[in-house]
């Protein structure tokens, strides 16, 4: 077993990661919110345009929520590389141990 310091993050790497795991999270959650989009939507008494407006606007305000998701992740991300950075040269960094196989 070999014991490693991690001394530095590279920012637009962790932001890339922190996006894709913040997309990944936006789409699991519209999983769980498009039956309940259509459970509210059979309660309501419209016209059948309504209706197709409706689904139409949830589904491009979802897709708008995703990339909002995204772009926050990878903000998020490469502002924490630079943060763990600026304290791992000053504190040092994550003492990680590997298994050599």
């Amino acid at each position: 077993m070999s014991k490693r310091t991690l001394s530095r993050i590279d920012p637009v790497s962790l932001g890339k990661w922190s996006a894709l795991v913040s997309t990944v999270f936006s789409l699991t959650t519209l999983l769980i919110y498009v039956p309940f989009l259509f459970i509210g939507l059979s309660t309501v008494d419209v016209a059948l345009t309504g209706l197709l407006a409706a689904i139409v606007g949830g589904i491009f305000f979802v897709a708008f929520l995703i990339a909002v998701y995204a772009g926050m992740g990878f903000v998020m991300g490469v502002v924490i590389g630079y943060v763990y950075n600026w304290f791992a040269g000053r504190f040092g960094g994550l003492k990680l141990e590997f298994e050599d196989r």
